[in-house]
């Protein structure tokens, strides 16, 4: 099998989890999850190696933050002299489990399974993947992106589950979770409530962390940490927004951003489990 220089890998991440595959290998018939990536072609930068890897195994478009950690892994790997660890999120596509295009591994390694994984749970994880998660895991919740943070409240009404969405401020036509920029001295949770009431009009209880997400404006970088909620009580809303409360199913007609459509899916199944 040919040896390649370096190994450029991705830690795609949305809503807190990123992608798992896993992988056969076939001598041993040994099964484990790896980050996705491959071998970087003679006239790719590290960065296109790691977009087409991306798309060829996850089906995901992705675009990069700006984080890279390198590993030398010498003659104890017989596949590649480095490890490159790239971080980056979807633009576009949903996760679905590829193929190798390194024709030479295909001999020796199957692509058989896909996932998302907690980017929390660094336990339950081969000690491969664990030792490349953990810089990357440090960098997502030590850097200076613009963070913001919001709520998916849900009641039960005629038992049946509805959740809250409010009409996007530069888009009325689109509808998204309540969020918000976080404020001087303010917690990601105390931002989350507070524009779960100013724009949705909603007082609502913090009941588990969602994870987050990331978008790009203008130049800056955006993290949004998002919470599930109960509702509580309707208040006074201080913005304007068209407020809804619907059933999942109810949901699915509406145009909603990507990640929220994730965040609805997950929640929404976790509810009938």
């Amino acid at each position: 099998m040919k040896k390649r220089d370096k190994r450029a890998q991705i830690v795609i991440i949305e809503n807190g989890q990123y992608v798992l595959l896993k992988q056969h290998y076939k001598k041993e018939n040994h099964f484990f999850w790896v980050l996705p990536g491959g071998g970087k072609e003679d006239e790719e930068t590290i960065e296109e190696a790691a977009i087409r890897e991306a798309k060829e195994e996850t089906g995901l478009d992705i675009k990069l933050l700006p984080f890279i950690y390198e590993f030398s892994l010498g003659d104890k790997d017989r596949l590649y002299n480095k490890k490159v660890t790239l971080v980056g999120y979807p633009i576009q596509g949903d996760v679905k489990l590829g193929y190798d295009s390194e024709e030479d591994r295909r001999l020796w390694f199957n692509l058989v399974d896909i996932k998302w994984h907690p980017i929390k749970d660094i336990e339950n994880i081969d000690a491969i993947t664990r030792q490349d998660v953990l810089p990357v895991k440090s960098y997502l919740e030590n850097n200076d992106f613009v963070k913001r943070a919001g709520t998916l409240v849900y009641k039960e009404e005629a038992g049946k589950v509805k959740y809250l969405l409010v009409s996007m401020r530069h888009h009325p036509n689109k509808y998204t979770i309540p969020q918000g920029h976080v404020e001087k001295n303010e917690t990601y949770i105390e931002t989350a409530i507070r524009e779960t009431k100013e724009e949705g009009g909603v007082l609502t209880e913090i009941e588990k962390d969602l994870g987050y997400f990331f978008y790009e404006n203008k130049e800056k970088i955006y993290q949004t940490y998002i919470y599930l909620g109960k509702f509580i009580k309707k208040v006074m809303p201080i913005e304007s927004r068209d407020v809804k409360w619907l059933s999942f199913e109810e949901t699915l007609a509406l145009d909603i951003p990507k990640e929220a459509r994730r965040f609805l899916t997950e929640i929404n199944q976790e509810m009938r489990d």
